[in-house]
């Protein structure tokens, strides 16, 4: 298990990746074994559909923050940059994907969860948030541009992610946010069921779902050029 991740494929096809590291959050080595786990499901071709989920409270609670303030300014740079990398991937996998949201949900995670086609959350436990205009961190243009093509215009950005708001499954699911609510035993169920229905009989070709990914959400060049922006 690289750095909190693991991935487990049943018969059917559907990869379900686990983190598993706490609070699971984001350094330049948890994006190193994400993008290892990328390299995998590209290359095996037996993958239908990915689901991402946490482990106990915890989907992602973001930055390491503590952790990269104390990095040198090359370091955190870099770590910038491989997080949009990893997000651009993400979205444009050539399956379809879920992010099982199964507790905390938070800044850096909730862009992980949004890089997924469809979203499924815990009814009880957890929020989804983007706080960094609390914690007065700028988003990046690249992040800015997932959120625009992912997040309804209106009510959802302002609340969701203008003023930040912690938002329970109940929320999310009215601003569009969430496709399912779910309960904590059936999370995995529905997760799979939703891209069982996605898949459909007979299952969609990788190529083509890459190609219509990557037309759809059309992330130009420039917006990975780094600059002064925090993450």
């Amino acid at each position: 298990m690289a750095e909190g991740l693991k991935m487990v494929t049943s018969g059917d096809g559907i990869a379900t990746v686990h983190m598993c590291n706490g609070e699971n959050r984001f350094r330049m080595s948890f994006v190193k074994a994400w993008m290892k786990i990328l390299d995998e499901i590209e290359r095996n071709d037996a993958i239908k559909g990915v689901i991402i989920t946490g482990a106990d409270n915890f989907f992602s609670l973001g930055l390491d923050v503590t952790f990269l303030s104390a990095q040198t300014p090359e370091h955190l740079a870099e770590t910038r940059a491989s997080i949009r990398q990893f997000y651009k991937r993400l979205t444009l996998l050539p399956v379809p994907t879920v992010a099982a949201i199964n507790g905390h949900c938070f800044g850096a995670g909730a862009f992980l969860a949004l890089a997924c086609d469809y979203r499924v959350m815990r009814s009880d436990r957890g929020w989804l948030c983007w706080p960094e205009v609390a914690l007065n961190m700028r988003i990046h243009q690249s992040n800015i541009h997932l959120l625009r093509m992912k997040v309804p215009s209106g009510k959802s950005l302002r609340d969701a992610v203008l003023f930040g708001k912690r938002l329970s499954a109940r929320d999310s699911r009215d601003l569009q946010l969430v496709d399912v609510i779910s309960s904590q035993q059936s999370l995995s169920d529905d997760a799979t069921k939703l891209l069982f229905e996605v898949l459909g009989k007979n299952g969609i070709d990788r190529k083509s779902l890459k190609q219509t990914k990557e037309d759809i959400y059309c992330f130009p060049e420039h917006l990975f050029v780094e600059s002064t922006a925090k993450l």
